[in-house]
């Protein structure tokens, strides 16, 4: 049982007693109202896709009951930032070189001279 999801991603609930698993009658309580529902259509699991909020629940397969909570968040996966991630071949490159750009002073004295250029050229011209 998963007992946080991200919205728009299904609860899952797996049978984790002894045995075989069995089909248990889940039922959800929440502040916007409650619901009933059969699980078992899938041997051992049972998956919900819930609307955000915070939910109890009662499972009973005949034999006993488990209560808890879970909840769904507001946010989604596709919102959260993903980690960063360096390109392996990069990550070589600028390793075996050991400089960087600020040790490539010329690409510096290349791009001030072709703005320079660019400027000188415009004056030439009349344009601003």
């Amino acid at each position: 049982m998963t007992y946080e999801t991200p919205n728009g991603t299904a609860v899952l609930w797996r049978w984790t007693g002894a045995g075989d698993p069995r089909s248990a009658v889940l039922s959800l309580n929440a502040e916007r109202g409650s619901a009933s529902t059969r699980c078992g259509s899938t041997p051992g699991r049972a998956e919900l896709r819930l609307a955000p909020g915070v939910y109890r629940y009662a499972a009973s397969d005949g034999g006993g009951v488990e209560r808890g909570v879970v909840a769904v968040d507001t946010y989604s996966d596709e919102w959260r930032p993903a980690a960063p991630v360096l390109a392996p071949n990069l990550a070589r490159r600028v390793a075996a070189d050991g400089r960087g750009l600020a040790g490539r002073w010329w690409l510096f004295v290349v791009a001030i001279a072709a703005f320079a250029a660019e400027w000188a050229w415009r004056r030439r011209e009349g344009l601003p």
